[in-house]
């Protein structure tokens, strides 16, 4: 079983564990209502690689948000991992490795029905597709 913060959570719903723990952890901090209004309303999106085994908690916040209150982000999100007597994330009890990212970015859109204005997997791969097409290209049998 996987244990977020230290409550049990199913692989679908460790990005909603993470930020509801994480809410009521912080809430027992210093500004722990500056946290909570801040996180509350966002997704969280919880990524894992199997290949390294790294955990991420990646939230993404519009890009009104100061500089300032990223860092404040940053700053609870550090204290409550270092309050705290249990493991961060594990997995049958062992203690996995971790990492929260905040950020404004947006990532364009490629594919599907909100695509990214401006951007397109044939705009962005054309170049490749017209490399492999193209008549001056060079005998690779040779």
């Amino acid at each position: 079983m996987w244990k977020v913060l230290g409550k049990d959570a199913l692989y679908v719903e460790i990005g909603e564990v993470w930020k509801q723990r994480m809410m009521e952890l912080a809430d027992g901090m210093g500004e722990g209502g500056r946290f909570r209004s801040l996180l509350e309303g966002r997704e969280v999106l919880y990524l894992l690689n199997g290949t390294t085994e790294q955990h991420t908690f990646m939230v993404k916040f519009p890009e009104e948000i100061t500089p300032e209150e990223l860092q404040f982000m940053a700053d609870q999100t550090l204290a409550v991992a270092r309050s705290i007597d249990f493991p961060y994330i594990s997995v049958k009890g062992v203690p996995q490795h971790y990492s929260v990212v905040f950020t404004t970015e947006d990532e364009p859109e490629l594919l599907g029905l909100n695509r990214t204005e401006g951007y397109s997997a044939g705009k962005i791969f054309m170049q490749i597709i017209q490399g492999f097409v193209d008549p001056k290209r060079g005998n690779m049998m040779f």
